[in-house]
């Protein structure tokens, strides 16, 4: 490999930190994406890479899959402008009823309906603002600490178009903020064997009635296992409990499978792990293989009150329609969900069969695997994780950092579904020598 980052690579962030807001870089990952197929990517200098976080899950098939690139070219030779919550369009019907049979074949108890955004944080926004449009009296939500849903929300507050657009919708959400059910850093310091989801009962048996009563409160959100929170995967028990209480108050239980969902962790939705049906479902990332679009997958009859209640320019558009209709029937046909169980299963047991005392655990579900690193006694080494993060970058590999780096600072691990055992043996082969030469630990 040419010296990296290369010069056209530092010329390019150089130029871009010119124009360009201040957002997520990463100063330990100074890499440029410019060409990508299947599960390579190459920087500015030529550089080739594998890329281990599919751009954040968004490349989930691959990079460049010629089913998506056909679909895509075929739709923008035909219409690429199209307002599809004003106008009818076949394009937007046919993406629909595919995701809502596959969420169908999860969860078969309900008749489902789709709604098209451009984003993850979008998709969350119209979830919560669907539950407050049904039982505008319950005001009040449940999420998680460590939880990440997005960036949006304040535009109602500087909008003044049509009272219709407001009423009832809170300026500030009334939030609910519980420890996650993370049983390697519990809030309660309690052990998997004695703990007795006591987080998850702590909801019922000292939160309700001192600060609220059940019937103030109208959904639970929650990702089924926390991406940006560091790939902590819950018991079982506790998502399936949480499910259980939901039942039990009549609450509305949010999946957000943004990062998670649609095959990464061998299931076609994360929270069937947890043997819990949830109400909502909120997509975005991979659901158009780079082409922005988001959806949340909610029951055909809690649909919105009136029309113009909730709305969006794109939607996806015709190309994420196109996009998504193509991404899911490349999931079913090459049984990309079948692959991730199996060659995730693989990914773990070769990372945990790496010696180095600065791993303190390794987990995940599918393709969706986290490396946590710990220092001498055990607690946050967030110095070695990025200096094996930038030592990654020379190996020719792109996983990318995540979590809290005072709590559970890791490396991410999220590539390609279509990734095989043989590409794992080379990610994993490089992974070591990234650590060894970080770490200064023996290879």
């Amino acid at each position: 490999m040419k010296e990296i980052p290369g010069s056209k690579t530092l010329g390019l962030i150089a130029r871009h930190k010119e124009v360009l807001a201040t957002t997520t870089h990463d100063i330990n990952f100074p890499v440029t994406v410019e060409r990508g197929k299947g599960i390579y990517v190459w920087d500015a200098d030529g550089n080739k890479f594998i890329d281990c976080f599919t751009q954040v899950s968004i490349a989930d098939i691959g990079h460049c899959h010629p089913k998506v690139v056909e679909a895509v070219k075929q739709q923008a030779d035909k219409l690429m402008a199209c307002i599809g919550t004003d106008v009818y369009n076949s394009s937007q019907v046919e993406a629909a009823e595919k995701l809502a049979r596959i969420t169908h074949n999860s969860f078969p108890e309900r008749d489902w309906r789709v709604y098209f955004c451009s984003s993850g944080g979008e998709a969350n926004n119209a979830a919560i603002k669907l539950l407050i449009d049904r039982r505008p009296q319950r005001k009040k939500f449940i999420s998680f600490l460590g939880a990440f849903h997005g960036r949006f929300g304040y535009a109602l507050d500087v909008a003044s178009s049509k009272s219709l657009h407001k009423r009832d919708f809170p300026k500030a959400l009334d939030v609910i903020h519980l420890p996650y059910p993370d049983c390697r850093h519990c809030a309660y310091e309690k052990k998997p064997e004695d703990c007795a989801q006591l987080c998850i009962r702590f909801i019922e048996q000292e939160y309700l009635g001192r600060f609220c009563d059940p019937d103030e409160i109208n959904g639970v959100i929650i990702e089924p296992i926390q991406g940006e929170g560091g790939f902590v995967v819950p018991s079982l028990l506790a998502i399936h409990d949480l499910h259980r209480l939901c039942q039990k108050y009549d609450w509305a239980l949010v999946a957000d499978e943004v990062q998670t969902g649609l095959g990464r962790t061998g299931k076609m939705f994360a929270i069937e792990h947890f043997a819990a049906i949830p109400d909502i479902i909120c997509l975005a990332k991979k659901l158009g293989s780079g082409v922005p679009i988001g959806a949340i997958v909610f029951p055909r009859d809690w649909d919105f009150s009136r029309a113009g209640r909730h709305s969006t320019t794109f939607g996806g558009g015709p190309l994420g329609w196109a996009a998504a209709k193509a991404t899911l029937e490349v999931l079913e046909e090459e049984k990309l969900i079948k692959r991730a169980a199996e060659n995730g299963a693989y990914f773990i047991e070769k990372l945990k069969g790496i010696k180095n005392h600065f791993i303190g655990d390794v987990r995940g579900m599918g393709l969706m695997v986290g490396v946590e690193f710990v220092d001498e006694s055990g607690g946050p080494n967030p110095a070695s994780r990025n200096a094996v993060l930038q030592e990654c970058v020379e190996q020719g590999i792109l996983p990318l950092a995540a979590g809290h780096a005072q709590r559970n600072p890791i490396i991410r691990f999220l590539p390609p579904l279509i990734v095989t055992k043989d590409d794992i043996d080379k990610i994993v082969a490089k992974f070591e020598k990234a650590l060894a030469k970080a770490t200064k630990a023996p290879s």
